[in-house]
């Protein structure tokens, strides 16, 4: 029986890579028009995740024949777009929590344990994510086991 190729984490990372790369660029965008002084380096590092989104997309493609075990692909995949996702929302809540419950005299407190918080969530899960990438590659490229029919290698030659 010939194996499915299991090409969903490919279109998934592309249009994941897509979306963040327009939010990305909408980001430059309304700093720069803003005047917003901004380097090279701060213009580049809006686009680390859409490249290594883009990246992945084409190590799925490379290997969408030898994906053995789909389940760390999807569990790649959700906590990826869990960790890009939760760090928009956790900005949102955090900032909705902080206008309406806070007084002004306790929000820069407030904004630094939220803004630590975020960090650890987005990059816990981005760790993760890529653990579980790892193991799909690694048992992506690893040599098949070999296969002996028999216990004993005579027995062929005995019957």
């Amino acid at each position: 029986m010939r194996k499915r190729k299991f090409t969903a984490p490919v279109w998934w990372m592309l249009v994941m890579g897509i979306i963040a790369g327009v939010i990305s660029t909408l980001i430059l965008f309304f700093l720069q028009s803003r005047g917003f002084p901004m380097r090279w380096l701060t213009k580049l590092s809006l686009f680390y995740l859409p490249v290594i989104m883009f990246v992945e997309a084409a190590m799925y493609w490379t290997i969408r024949k030898r994906i053995i075990d789909r389940r760390d692909a999807w569990g790649h995949l959700i906590l990826f777009t869990g960790a890009y996702f939760f760090n928009y929302g956790v900005r949102l809540l955090a900032a909705a929590i902080l206008v309406l419950h806070y007084p002004i005299a306790m929000r820069p407190s407030f904004m630094r344990i939220t803004t630590y918080g975020q960090l650890w969530l987005f990059w816990g899960l981005v760790i993760a994510a890529h653990v579980f990438f790892a193991r799909v590659l690694i048992k992506a490229f690893a040599k098949p086991p070999v296969v002996v029919e028999s216990g004993n290698l005579l027995d062929d030659v005995l019957d």
